[in-house]
């Protein structure tokens, strides 16, 4: 049931509920909402596309499987570097050969050697970002940082990359309180199917 909107508007507050309820989420349906994310994403998976993803901390919902189709189906994919310094994430590229560092707040991220260049987040194709909300405009909300924010801030004026949120259902609400800086999503994809935008 989505969180009514009276309570929304405190974002701290809203966070602490959606993070409950996201850890509250039983292991049977961990694993079989990863494979239905992955079954929904694929019909965006095509050859060639650079798509970036991330790897699940918490309670988020497992991309591994999303992940490995789309690479199954010859997609391009990068994984987000936390910058030392700033909001801006760059993208590394998944190189399971090349190992793991753990990055700003203990994520897992791709070593990257000196030799190799991270991207930009337009020049991407696709995004499928992690959250603890969204709202049926397709708002997103975040941990906070306001990494994905000032990342995709360039998304007023394009169409690229594709933002796709990955969630459980219990993790809509009504309506978020929005920010200016607030990035919105294409789509989102839950255990229940396909989220977008409802018309107006």
């Amino acid at each position: 049931m989505p969180i009514p909107s009276a309570l929304s508007n405190d974002k701290s507050l809203l966070r602490s509920q959606l993070r409950q309820r996201r850890k509250a989420v039983p292991a049977a349906l961990r694993v079989r909402a990863a494979r239905v994310l992955a079954r929904l994403a694929r019909r965006w998976l095509r050859p060639g596309l650079r798509v970036a993803a991330y790897m699940a901390v918490g309670s988020e919902i497992d991309a591994g499987a999303l992940i490995a189709l789309a690479r199954r189906r010859g997609c391009r994919v990068y994984l987000p570097v936390t910058p030392q310094h700033g909001r801006q994430l760059r993208f590394a590229a998944l190189d399971e050969q090349a190992g793991w560092r753990l990055g700003r707040y203990a994520i897992p991220e791709p070593q990257t050697g000196r030799q190799q260049q991270l991207l930009r987040a337009t020049q991407l194709d696709l995004v499928f970002v992690p959250l603890l909300g969204f709202d049926r405009d397709l708002r997103r909300m975040g941990q906070g940082g306001g990494y994905y924010d000032n990342t995709f801030a360039f998304r007023g004026h394009r169409i690229r990359p594709r933002l796709i949120g990955l969630a459980y259902q219990c993790q809509q609400v009504d309506a978020l309180p929005v920010d200016p800086w607030d990035v919105q999503l294409d789509a989102v994809l839950t255990e229940r199917g396909i989220c977008r935008r409802r018309a107006r």
